[in-house]
């Protein structure tokens, strides 16, 4: 009886592990919202990591995580770094920046599980301001192919995007509004 036990707990594992080998070795999250604000006012937001305090769903999360940001915001090197009880430890560096269409990052994480991601933002002009579109390429080992069983990278992280794009939605929005009643007195001023 206990060999039968053994011999059927011997067949299930198998048969996790060839469901695990199973999943894709890569996996792409996208998600886009159009906002009513110029590209250039959305870029300034999404290319400076110190604005990211504002937006991030991230330091929404782990509000105490200790961030260091260094070069120079929109240029390719401009970096930051964290370190926080719920958002782990890492850092994501500008390695793109075609202003104000494409933002693309390296994505490293060190803690809780050492990954690497290719991530970043597309930009298109739409009839009302522009499309934002934040987006993450990774690769899946066995580890992350098995926790995918239980929760994939769309389940994971679908929901932490949409909640950071809505919430840069409200800020870049609020901002076009803030510039363009500032370009009307200017212009109001000149014609006095």
């Amino acid at each position: 009886m206990l060999k039968k036990i053994l011999v059927g707990i011997s067949v299930l594992v198998a048969l996790l592990l060839v469901i695990v080998a199973a999943q894709p070795a890569e996996y792409h999250v996208e998600r886009s919202l159009e906002m009513s604000a110029p590209a250039e006012v959305v870029w300034e937001q999404l290319s400076d990591f110190n604005a990211w305090r504002a937006w991030s769903p991230w330091h929404k999360m782990d509000p105490d995580q200790k961030t260091s940001v260094t070069g120079d915001a929109g240029a390719v090197g401009h970096t930051s770094s964290w370190d926080g009880e719920k958002s782990g430890k890492g850092s994501q560096e500008i390695v793109v920046a075609d202003k104000p269409k494409h933002l693309g990052m390296r994505l490293v994480m060190l803690e809780p599980m050492p990954d690497e991601a290719e991530t970043g933002f597309k930009l298109e002009q739409v009839a009302d301001g522009t499309k934002v579109t934040w987006f993450i390429d990774g690769n899946n080992n066995f580890v992350k192919k098995f926790f995918a069983l239980v929760m994939g990278m769309e389940d994971m992280l679908g929901g932490m995007f949409d909640q950071g794009l809505s919430d840069l939605k409200l800020i870049v929005e609020e901002k076009a509004k803030e510039q363009a009643a500032a370009r009307a007195a200017a212009g109001d001023e000149a014609s006095d």
